[in-house]
């Protein structure tokens, strides 16, 4: 994701900073573009963090053609952690920061093999109302000199397209300021975003606590549990889901009902933790294997079957071969 953004922001950024045909760079285009832009995306970014638990990755982004195998399985269990935000959100400061880097690297190769020349125009500003707008921005690298905007400096980059430009104007001092910028308003907030969305996702990541104590051999009228996820399934809704049930799912299920009986995929069957199983569902379901998913909610936020409850659908898997039962992280 980085290279993606690396390679997009040199070659969108070169045209830009590369000037028109005699070599003037357009300052307040480039400010727009490599400042602006990065900030209004940063702030969306920051209002997302503040929806997180209302916005949930659609599961059809796992299937998309273009994403490597290894992302699809990743983004599957986040999903299924509750972190299908976070994965969304590292990988995004992977682009932006990619995309920053980009641009940089554009700017270094245009100062290290041409003479760029940063010009300013405006029908409506002047030099005294872009300054303290620009020293503004300046504020947070006060420290550094030779990247602070002066009026002076202001004045003497003012293009003027009947003129001929002063060649003694200092038009390259500009490029301090750019990457300046560049540093404090892009790349420094996206690494630390970045920090914090790999921090999360570690987080889920933990071990938890077994649904229950109970090993699995010590019982043998206790059928056989799992973890694993199959990678591709046919899921079925037995359980009546509510939609943000549904949407919280890695794949969207298909109506039990509407089922024909026969796959050649395995199953994942979603039931309700907390009803007893039925022999209706065991007659339809001996004719193939999978694994029984029994969830337990309350509104859209799933929590842990009981104890009981986990141990009867064990039960009913014992006496169908080729079923597990699948513990929801």
């Amino acid at each position: 994701m980085m290279l993606l953004g690396l390679g997009a922001g040199c070659l969108l950024s070169w045209p830009l900073l590369a000037g028109d045909h005699s070599g003037q760079v357009n300052l307040l285009a480039v400010l727009l573009w490599l400042v602006g832009l990065p900030v209004f995306t940063l702030l969306l970014t920051l209002l997302a963090l503040l929806r997180k638990q209302s916005w949930i990755p659609p599961a059809g982004w796992q299937h998309l053609p273009l994403l490597p195998a290894n992302w699809k399985l990743q983004l599957r269990q986040y999903r299924l952690q509750g972190g299908g935000f976070w994965w969304l959100l590292l990988n995004g400061q992977w682009w932006m920061l990619g995309f920053s880097l980009g641009a940089v690297l554009a700017l270094w190769l245009l100062l290290l093999f041409t003479d760029l020349h940063f010009v300013w125009r405006s029908t409506l500003l002047d030099a005294q109302d872009l300054a303290p707008v620009l020293r503004a921005l300046a504020w947070p690298w006060s420290f550094w000199e030779a990247a602070q905007p002066s009026l002076d400096l202001l004045a003497q980059t003012q293009g003027n397209r009947l003129a001929l430009p002063d060649p003694q104007a200092p038009f390259s001092r500009w490029w301090a300021f750019v990457l300046a910028a560049q540093l404090f308003y892009v790349l420094l907030p996206r690494f630390l975003l970045l920090l914090y969305a790999a921090w999360r996702l570690r987080r889920l990541q933990a071990p938890e606590p077994a649904i229950t104590d109970m090993p699995a051999g010590s019982d043998p009228d206790l059928g056989a549990t799992t973890d694993q996820w199959p990678a591709d399934a046919l899921w079925l809704d037995a359980a009546w889901l509510p939609a943000d049930v549904v949407e919280q799912l890695p794949s969207p299920p298909v109506a039990f009902q509407d089922w024909a009986g026969e796959s050649v995929q395995p199953l994942v069957v979603v039931v309700r933790a907390w009803e007893p199983p039925l022999a209706e569902l065991a007659d339809r379901l001996r004719s193939g294997n999978g694994l029984i998913l029994p969830l337990a909610w309350e509104g859209s936020q799933l929590h842990k079957p009981r104890t009981a409850h986990w141990q009867e659908w064990r039960r009913f898997v014992a006496g169908l071969p080729g079923w597990q039962v699948l513990q929801w992280p």
